[in-house]
């Protein structure tokens, strides 16, 4: 029988101490050459370094030309090169898209399987640092909860992947040392999930706009200059409204719901679905769906249960400053 309580009590880490986890679903790909900056800056939705700022991360989007996200990621920039790491099951697809896109720029790519990233979150991840004798070539500040204010910046590890295990160990027994621990993928979801941090392939993807998921405050820049997909995502922003939009909802104990599952009005219309769902604590079920925008004020059900409190993800905060995220039903 699983132990809700204990992977909650597991969870809670990345709220009061620090978290680490494996980022083993992600690849990376190594951008090389004098252009790869500003070429790369035309290619993402958000505004990177100039390349001044030692160990700088970014996150940012790939979209395509209607504005529809191909891949989310974190651009490392080491000086000498950088890396865009985003998930392994798009690797090839976003190698083939950037490559469309050289034409007589001094830039290189190449999958990086040398590579793999381990990340400290929570209150204490930077502190974790001084307890872990890593390299500070390796790491990069992050917010990997960046909508949950709660959490403040963290940080990823960038190791040869003969390296990962000894790492990974070495920090795990840091953070303990600190009261925290290393996440299993269920406790890490159960975390994402309670932040509100939506998760590419599932809450989000080819089939969402940025705005959908909430994503243009941490991942969009409307200042910079051109990049792929450019007009889509400001026409959006400024002259209309996302068909969709993601919430965050608990569901009563008991309800039996999966990802996928239908979310309806109260007359059995559907209108969205489960993206993701986690089991918090007694057990509890806490999910994100992708519901129609013109019914996310309006009581929503799933399996015939009324969903209880919502969170619109990204959507500003309330002006009493309640509900991180923006908005409570």
């Amino acid at each position: 029988m699983i132990d809700y309580t204990r992977r909650a009590t597991a969870s809670d880490v990345i709220f009061d101490s620090v978290g680490v986890y494996s980022l083993s679903e992600l690849g990376a790909i190594r951008i090389l050459g004098d252009d790869s900056r500003p070429w790369l800056n035309g290619q993402v939705t958000a505004q990177l370094s100039a390349g001044e700022a030692q160990a700088s991360a970014t996150y940012t989007l790939m979209v395509n030309l209607q504005g529809r996200v191909i891949t989310d990621g974190w651009v490392y920039d080491r000086s000498d090169d950088l890396i865009f790491a985003c998930p392994r099951t798009v690797i090839d697809a976003v190698v083939e898209s950037l490559d469309r896109y050289i034409i007589m720029e001094d830039v290189e790519l190449e999958p990086a399987r040398d590579l793999s990233v381990i990340t400290a979150q929570g209150p204490k991840a930077l502190e974790l640092l001084t307890h872990s004798d890593v390299a500070d070539e390796v790491c990069f500040r992050t917010r990997r909860f960046g909508m949950d204010d709660r959490i403040p910046e963290g940080v990823d590890l960038v190791v040869n992947s003969v390296q990962h295990d000894e790492v990974l160990d070495r920090l795990a027994r840091a953070a303990e040392a600190l009261g925290g621990s290393k996440l299993d993928e269920a406790s890490w979801e159960l975390a994402r999930i309670r932040s509100g941090r939506p998760k590419f392939g599932l809450d989000f993807g080819d089939f969402t706009l940025p705005q959908e998921a909430g994503l243009e405050h941490i991942a969009v820049s409307f200042q910079k200059g051109c990049y792929v997909g450019q007009e889509a995502v400001v026409m959006l922003q400024h002259r209309g409204k996302p068909p969709k939009r993601l919430l965050r909802m608990n569901l009563e104990v008991g309800t039996e719901v999966s990802p996928e599952a239908p979310v309806t009005t109260a007359d059995g219309e559907v209108v969205g679905k489960i993206t993701s769902l986690a089991m918090d604590a007694a057990p509890a079920a806490l999910a994100m769906a992708l519901v129609k925008r013109a019914h996310i004020d309006t009581p929503l059900y799933v399996h015939g249960v009324r969903a209880g409190t919502r969170t619109i993800i990204g959507a500003p905060p309330k002006t009493d400053g309640s509900s991180t995220g923006g908005y409570s039903a």
